[in-house]
């Protein structure tokens, strides 16, 4: 007499079991970051501060426009003779495989000038990754009548004074000055990866100065979901194979 146990075809249950874990995590791994906060999108300054892009996300990353210890209330200030606001500053994110930048610039009919006595304006904003994926930073102008731009950097913590981090974080602070007409840029990298890093941006306008456009990138090691998947797609195919394996030599 035949009696169901309940467990016949059970090989075939287990891998089918262990086959759909493997592609939950590898979902999890490549698709969680996308479920925090809305996507960042190019809009004014005013709108990372407190209006649609507040604390939103962007490839993993979740972007905070903070109280910084140079910029003001929101991460930003600006002083000198008719400055622009943050509704008048365009903020561009863009990325790649291996970098993630904010772009500035101004809204359209406005411009990043010096008026008489200089302008100044500083930008305080935080990365916040889910993993450890940040190598390094740099910073760059775009076309521009001579302009200075600084920037300082805490890997894994915060800037609780100019020329310093808290927790010991790794600090970095370096400037350039435009060339007029060119492009002019200046790289820094971490001595190890870093989890979050916390940036200011403080743009120096001379009489007469001014900047078509001008950012901070953030350098990254590959993302560790794209390192993961393939080790991930091999063990499937492991399973499959000590699969046929067992039923060849049952037969």
């Amino acid at each position: 007499m035949f009696v169901r146990t309940g467990w016949e075809g059970s090989e075939d249950r287990i891998y089918m079991f262990k086959t759909r874990f493997a592609m939950l995590a590898l979902g999890a791994t490549l698709f969680t970051p996308a479920l925090f906060g809305g996507a960042c999108t190019v809009g004014t300054l005013q709108s990372y501060q407190t209006g649609a892009n507040f604390d939103c996300t962007y490839d993993g990353y979740t972007v905070d426009f903070d109280n910084g210890i140079l910029a003001g209330s929101d991460g930003f200030s600006a002083t000198g003779v008719n400055q622009l606001t943050s509704s008048e500053i365009i903020v561009t994110p863009t990325s790649t495989d291996t970098s993630f930048t904010f772009e500035f610039s101004a809204a359209t009919n406005y411009l990043f000038a010096g008026q008489p006595g200089g302008n100044t304006y500083d930008f305080d904003y935080t990365l916040d990754p889910a993993v450890p994926r940040i190598a390094g930073t740099s910073i760059n102008t775009g076309p521009s009548d001579p302009v200075t731009l600084t920037g300082e950097f805490c890997g894994n913590s915060l800037i609780i004074s100019p020329s310093a981090c808290s927790s010991g974080g790794s600090y970095q602070n370096y400037g350039i000055t435009g060339s007029s007409g060119t492009v002019t840029s200046a790289n820094y990298l971490f001595p190890t990866v870093q989890t979050d890093m916390e940036t200011e941006l403080t743009l120096v306008l001379d009489p007469c100065e001014y900047v078509d456009n001008f950012g901070s990138t953030v350098n990254l090691v590959p993302e560790p979901s794209t390192l993961w998947l393939t080790p991930g797609l091999l063990g499937i195919a492991w399973l499959g194979k000590k699969r046929l394996a067992n039923k060849a030599a049952r037969s």
